[in-house]
């Protein structure tokens, strides 16, 4: 590629880089703005072969860059679109270490809304997805509240074990699938969870290919935001370095997919109820602009 000779040394150098990873890249020739691809051939009218010509002005190119040829990113929810899961399995692991009196579904509600439902506030259960508090507190708040009537106490490690064992092993495969066909298809994957570290580090231990294959972890404790929040999408932007037009959000909450489509973002959603096959992916991608899609 004579051209390149023609180019300054930091531009030659980016173009260089990009082309090793068969991402587009954009150089000024001329005073025109080009966008190269080596995936591109010569273009009728381009008097370069391999360039793009997209038009002059700076800024308007790089938006147009961006929403064209930038990184396309699929954000995946976890719960209930890659992996099964029930809150309701928490009071039932906890039911062993109560009296047989207490084992009712009236005394199981009780427990749930312990954990699942703030009485003033924020629930238990989001003061840890949100990290403002850990595991061990959430035991010492379980002993402070029902020690008395305990048969037998849980100890931390036995009560994060019933904590955490809330979601199904048929998302195994399931979610493996998924990203991996996201990854060959060209998207950058990313998880973008409402969670706590309890969850989490059951979740990795259980599925590793949430931390081995996926580009990108969005997490609400680690973030100090969860997905209803607008802040949530802020830091995911900051870290892709692209705008909301190129992320597709997979939710089962309608408030999360609601904020992430709304302005400033503008991200493309999938509402789900029910975990994702790859089949279905696949028809939502192709349901998607053309334009969207990743170069093979």
């Amino acid at each position: 590629m004579d051209f390149l000779k023609t180019l300054n040394p930091d531009v030659r150098a980016r173009f260089q880089f990009r082309l090793t990873q068969e991402m587009p890249c954009f150089v000024c020739l001329n005073d025109r703005q080009a966008l190269v691809h080596p995936y591109l051939c010569s273009v009728p009218g381009n008097d370069v072969p391999g360039f793009h010509l997209i038009g002059s002005g700076n800024r308007s190119f790089l938006e147009h860059f961006d929403k064209l040829w930038g990184p396309k990113w699929i954000l995946f929810d976890l719960g209930n679109v890659l992996i099964s899961f029930d809150h309701g399995n928490v009071p039932m692991n906890l039911m062993k270490y109560f009296p047989e009196n207490y084992r009712s579904m009236a005394f199981r509600d009780e427990l749930r809304q312990f954990f699942f439902v703030g009485s003033e506030g924020a629930s238990r259960n989001t003061m840890l997805d949100h990290g403002d508090h850990d595991i061990k507190w959430l035991h010492d708040e379980f002993l402070h509240a029902y020690s008395e009537i305990c048969t037998n106490k849980p100890t931390l490690d036995e009560f994060e074990q019933a904590w955490s064992d809330i979601f199904t092993d048929d998302g195994h495969n399931n979610a493996s699938e998924c990203i991996h066909f996201a990854k060959q298809m060209g998207f950058r994957v990313a998880i973008a969870s409402t969670t706590n570290a309890a969850h989490w580090k059951l979740l990795t231990n259980r599925y590793p290919v949430l931390t081995e294959v996926a580009d990108r972890l969005f997490l609400s404790f680690q973030l100090r935001y969860d997905k209803g929040q607008r802040g949530f999408f802020e830091k995911v932007l900051q870290a892709t370095g692209s705008n909301g037009e190129n992320h597709l959000l997979i939710d089962d909450k309608i408030d999360n997919i609601n904020t992430a489509k709304a302005d400033p973002f503008k991200m493309l959603t999938w509402h789900v109820t029910t975990p994702i096959r790859k089949d279905g992916l696949a028809k939502c991608l192709r349901d998607l602009s053309p334009s969207w899609i990743p170069s093979p």
